[in-house]
């Protein structure tokens, strides 16, 4: 009897172990296959909307592998893979930076999920139904992200909601609508275009 009960107790411990792995082979899985939703896509659009701000702000993303631009009333940002582009509509000033993978991030809301793996450990949170949540912590210190947690839809695979905080303490909140793929776009959609702003002061900080 008594080795058919450690027997039994081995098993559950094997099946516990296993269960464990699998929920974070899953976690992983699911991120990897949104990942490789954008980089399979070679260009989309999308509608967002940042509620924790003084004013809550809404606009446009269009993304092309690496590239983007970025549109909403009071900022825009055009970055073709190099260089950035930032028109402050305020007072109209546009200021032309090479931003590091840390800037970028806090530009461009899709960032943290393409480079997920290289930097950034996940684990499944609790989620709503027809939706998986994904925790992503730093795989070393450094990083500009603290947290970041991710909605993704079971039905499409795309995020419905990015949530991050910064190491500095600082967070926000970005609710994502309406992600469409659309063909290859030109190289121009990505930069700024003086002739679009004639009035805009240019700022070179590179």
């Amino acid at each position: 009897m008594k080795a058919i009960r450690h027997q039994i107790v081995l098993l559950i411990a094997v099946f516990a172990l296993g269960l464990s792995a699998y929920a974070e082979e899953s976690a992983s899985t699911i991120m990897q296959r949104c990942a490789d939703k954008f980089k399979a896509t070679p260009a989309l659009t999308a509608r967002f909307a940042i509620a924790n701000t003084a004013k809550p702000v809404s606009g446009t993303f269009t993304m092309s592998r690496s590239r983007f631009r970025l549109s909403t009333p009071p900022m825009s940002i055009w970055y073709d893979g190099k260089t950035q582009w930032t028109y402050i509509a305020d007072n109209k000033e546009v200021n032309i930076s090479e931003p590091t993978r840390e800037e970028l991030i806090e530009s461009n809301p899709f960032e943290v999920i393409t480079s997920f793996n290289s930097h950034y450990r996940c684990r499944k949170l609790k989620s709503a139904a027809g939706t998986n949540v994904i925790e992503l912590t730093p795989k070393s210190p450094g990083q500009a992200i603290a947290i970041a947690k991710i909605t993704i839809s079971k039905a499409t695979g795309w995020p419905t909601a990015i949530s991050v905080t910064f190491d500095g303490g600082n967070s926000t909140s970005v609710a994502i609508a309406d992600i469409k793929p659309v063909e290859s776009l030109p190289a121009q959609t990505f930069t700024f275009d003086k002739k679009e702003f004639p009035n805009a002061e240019i700022v070179d900080l590179r």
